[in-house]
């Protein structure tokens, strides 16, 4: 059966707060930490082969990388799983 093979983490990053400020009062800019979900496409048609090289891909690289099949036919499979690693 042939699949898209999609890599996805999720990484911690800070951001702004949003909330004003005044340097020059020596007050500084806070921010927050938000969590930003990456994925790349390992192959857009991939078999099951391909897929247990994924997996051994991201048991080398740790990280946090998942790996995660879907349909040839998902209109954006890197959005898809970024809403996957996300729900976990």
């Amino acid at each position: 059966m042939r699949q898209t093979i999609v890599l996805a983490r999720v990484v911690e990053d800070s951001v702004h707060d949003g909330k004003p400020y005044a340097r020059d009062l020596g007050y500084l800019p806070k921010f927050k930490t938000v969590r930003v979900p990456q994925a790349v496409v390992w192959l857009n048609d991939g078999d099951t082969a391909d897929v247990e090289k994924a997996h051994a891909h991201c048991a080398q690289e740790g990280q946090g990388w998942r790996v995660f099949t879907m349909s040839t036919s998902v209109h954006d499979p890197l959005e898809t799983a970024r809403r996957l690693v996300l729900e976990t």
